[in-house]
């Protein structure tokens, strides 16, 4: 006999409902078919996770992208974590990795959803910081540490992440204000300078012009000087700013290293920035994403 006593909540429906149909064509004697099923969810990435996770959390006005999934850990310390795809795309079960190590460790890790899509800036940063504002409050409800809620992001969640975090701790008002600011903010080779992003995929040799995502998000290239002035975390820096670590490929083509220098060389609060030696947007190889997780544990942790 097969126990489901401990199966993930996410896939209990999917139990049934293949149980169901297993039921109806007279093979339930076949233990080989129900256990081939449980094969198949249990191995699909999409829900090989914890089996205490609770997906699909809703948070703000209720939009069907504001949602998060939560992995919970074995302290009082999370991470918020933001998907990359250009603002554009994405989901909060891309588990790129650089969060991945993370699931089922030590931090409890939010997952977070927000609104993506053309000309849909800065929905993404008000999503992003009412979702920061629940993840506070959720923590207190449930005895987690509301004031060790780091926020990482990659790609473009990267900026987001970096925007949140330096927003969130000045003294700026916005619609979710928060009573913590983030422990730590980690940057995985993020935007920190739209505007120079957008001048970059327009006029540079190197760039993909297909790209140009800040174009893409933010609508029409006669809006990117406003919005980059408003949302760029290197528009943003400010001396009660979190501590901030960045990891950056030295020849990434889709946002080009000195993004992260010039970011870094303004920084005034304590920071550090790890150049990835001849790797590309997120190409950083085993060694390369182990060397990461070792750094931010300890950055998270100290």
């Amino acid at each position: 006999m097969i126990s489901i006593k401990n199966f993930a909540p996410q896939n209990f429906a999917i139990f049934e409902f293949f149980r169901f149909i297993i039921d109806n064509h007279g093979e339930r004697k076949n233990c080989f078919n129900l256990r081939l099923i449980l094969f198949l969810i249990a191995s699909n990435p999409l829900y090989g996770s914890s089996e205490d996770a609770i997906f699909n959390i809703a948070y703000g006005d209720l939009h069907p992208l504001q949602t998060m999934d939560f992995y919970p850990g074995s302290s009082k310390r999370s991470i918020m974590y933001l998907h990359g795809k250009g603002w554009i795309a994405g989901d909060k079960r891309d588990l790129y990795q650089g969060i991945k190590p993370f699931i089922s460790g030590e931090f409890n890790v939010f997952s977070v959803n927000f609104k993506v899509g053309h000309a849909t800036a800065p929905k993404a940063i008000e999503d992003v910081l009412c979702a920061y504002q629940y993840i506070e409050s959720y923590s207190e409800s449930v005895g987690l540490s509301p004031q060790h809620i780091s926020i990482m992001g990659r790609s473009a969640g990267g900026h987001l992440a970096l925007t949140a975090g330096l927003i969130i701790s000045s003294n700026k008002s916005h619609i979710c204000k928060s009573s913590y600011p983030p422990y730590a903010v980690v940057n995985l080779f993020g935007i920190t300078d739209l505007l120079g992003l957008h001048q970059y995929d327009t006029n540079s040799p190197l760039a993909n012009p297909n790209h140009d995502f800040p174009r893409k998000w933010i609508g029409d290239s006669s809006r990117v000087a406003s919005i980059s002035q408003q949302f760029s975390p290197i528009n943003l820096i400010h001396p009660q700013a979190p501590k901030i670590l960045s990891f950056h490929g030295t020849k990434d083509l889709v946002v080009p290293f000195r993004q992260a220098q010039r970011f870094h060389d303004l920084l005034e609060t304590p920071n550090e920035l790890y150049p990835m030696q001849g790797k590309k947007h997120g190409d950083f190889g085993p060694n390369g994403w182990g060397m990461i997780f070792s750094r931010i544990e300890t950055f998270l942790g100290s």
